[in-house]
């Protein structure tokens, strides 16, 4: 998508409480066990803290360069470069005062209670955060497009400061895309027909394909925009569903794994929902 706008929004925090700075939208983590920590919103459960300064990295993703330099001449060549890594980096601070799914939620919060709220949402957030063998989800809403998320890992996680406690979260997301945090679904029946599929961003998006039977094999998932199509050679019976995720990718029928059965030729084609209308055609008898 297009770099990420973050705004610097009036603060509504209680000024006899040092908190610095809010910056940008409300920033929700959703972590692989569905574990939820949330930036700049008081009125969330789940909130933990403010940022200090705008997220860096939410602009643009690494670039992984191919270069030489030209033997006993002047300057290099360049051959293809492509999008790496997109590393990401909060600052903030934890919120002290009481509210949220805290138990110690209650007017007059002493600095002992004002403690124990703190290691309760730095735990919360480590806990949202701990990615280790599968993505947490990161989404936000710039106030000038539309809801946005990217899926990421832990890379490191600091905490400094006495009171309030400040922290620095580090994350990577391996996809240098920033994919729309809103699902659109796409209908349509097994056939000639096709049914189009809309993407507004400005890269391309791996779509997930639902196929339900009765449907005659060979099956072809066709992008007729672009003429990339994916061959699967089986056939579906009456409540047989065929999931097929482009991203993963990974394709199973009632949740087995029929990857073998895909047509390679000389490899599978898992493309993509391009930027603008996408006619999407399946083709089964």
């Amino acid at each position: 998508m297009d770099p990420i706008l973050i705004t610097v929004r009036p603060s509504d925090v209680d000024d006899s409480v040092a908190l610095g700075l809010e910056q940008g939208a409300k920033y929700v983590i959703v972590g692989p066990t569905g574990i939820r920590a949330t930036f700049n919103d008081t009125e969330d459960g789940d909130h933990v803290g403010f940022l200090t300064a705008p997220p860096t990295g939410l602009d643009s993703a690494d670039t992984r360069e191919a270069t030489d330099v030209i033997v006993e001449g002047d300057g290099s060549v360049h051959g293809d470069w492509f999008a790496g890594e997109r590393p990401v980096t909060f600052e903030g601070v934890i919120d002290p005062r009481p509210g949220g799914r805290e138990i110690l939620a209650k007017d007059g919060a002493t600095p002992l209670e004002a403690g124990q709220i703190m290691n309760y949402r730095m735990e919360r957030l480590k806990r949202a955060t701990l990615a280790l063998r599968a993505d947490m989800t990161v989404s936000w809403e710039p106030s000038t497009a539309p809801p946005v998320q990217l899926r990421a890992r832990r890379s490191g996680i600091r905490f400094t400061n006495r009171f309030p406690k400040s922290f620095a979260l580090a994350i990577k997301s391996s996809d240098p895309n920033i994919y729309a945090a809103q699902t659109k679904h796409v209908g349509g029946a097994v056939g000639a027909t096709t049914q189009d599929a809309t993407n507004q961003g400005s890269a391309g998006a791996a779509p997930i394909v639902t196929v339900r039977g009765p449907v005659r094999g060979p099956i072809t998932i066709e992008n007729t925009r672009t003429g990339a199509a994916l061959i699967i050679d089986l056939s579906l019976a009456t409540g047989d569903v065929l999931v097929a995720d482009f991203a993963v990718p990974s394709i199973q029928v009632n949740g087995g794994n029929v990857y073998d059965f895909l047509v390679d030729d000389p490899l599978p084609d898992w493309w993509n929902i391009e930027p603008g209308l996408n006619p999407i055609r399946v083709v089964g008898s």
